[in-house]
């Protein structure tokens, strides 16, 4: 069963026995400030969406939910997460862009079957090493923080086919990216960067690439003589800010 509670003006949930089979629960734009305990007696819930309320502190109320698979708590105040929210196994998409967290919370790379992570527009400036440990991991949106440098374990996501890292201040890409053999999509646009790592351009499967508003740029593409086949759109910009995106199917020379 599905629950829509949207611009209710909700204070707090209150624990009802038709809450028990509900599967899909949607609170957004209400006025909640914290999930409480009421919550965690929601043992069928498999899909929960508390955007826009004001929480600030993401508790581990949700841990006990065995069944619970997607997690949006978009545009909210969060800025702390609990220790043991890690322990929610069965979550494979999780949604907290919008909030005020200042590092990509450590318990975050606990979750092993997450597929899906999306914590654009917080103020982020630091990334665990742990992430290497989402194996699963497709999609990873960081767009919209204040990262200025990245752990080389991030080249160790096997299956990572999306990465968005506009919007930063990153002054390198580690070498390690060289191993993201499933990357179709990478932004790298509005950052400080001052060249790619070597062997970057090697990856096989990469699709999309848009380094536009780096200072790197100019340089970048007067030596491309060769681009890899896969790569279908590199956007970049020139010296007078015009925005170019070019269909990249470079000949090789015979």
């Amino acid at each position: 069963m599905d629950v829509v509670l949207v611009g209710r003006q909700l204070t707090h949930l209150t624990y009802t026995d038709i809450l028990q089979s509900v599967r899909s629960l949607n609170l957004s734009k209400n006025e909640l400030t914290e999930i409480t305990a009421v919550f965690h007696k929601l043992k069928r819930l498999e899909h929960l969406d508390i955007s826009e309320n004001k929480i600030a502190f993401l508790s581990s109320e949700l841990k006990c939910l065995k069944f619970l698979k997607t997690v949006v708590i978009k545009k909210n105040q969060i800025k702390s997460v609990a220790l043991d929210f890690g322990m929610s196994q069965s979550i494979e998409k999780l949604n907290l862009a919008g909030n005020h967290l200042p590092e990509l919370p450590i318990q975050f790379t606990m979750l092993t079957r997450l597929v899906y992570l999306n914590l654009g527009s917080n103020y982020i400036s630091v990334i665990p090493k742990t992430i290497s440990y989402l194996m699963s991991l497709e999609y990873l949106y960081l767009g919209g923080n204040r990262l200025v440098c990245l752990p080389q374990e991030m080249g160790f996501l096997p299956r990572l086919s999306a990465l968005y890292l506009h919007n930063n201040q990153l002054t390198n890409i580690p070498t390690n990216f060289r191993h993201l053999r499933s990357l179709r999509t990478l932004t790298l646009h509005n950052n400080h960067l001052n060249s790619l790592p070597r062997g970057f351009l090697s990856l096989k499967n990469l699709e999309s690439l848009t380094i536009r508003q780096n200072p790197l740029v100019q340089d970048f593409v007067r030596k491309l003589p060769v681009g890899p086949p896969s790569l279908q759109e590199l956007a970049v910009e020139s010296s007078r800010t015009t925005v170019y995106t070019i269909p990249v199917r470079f000949s090789r020379p015979h």
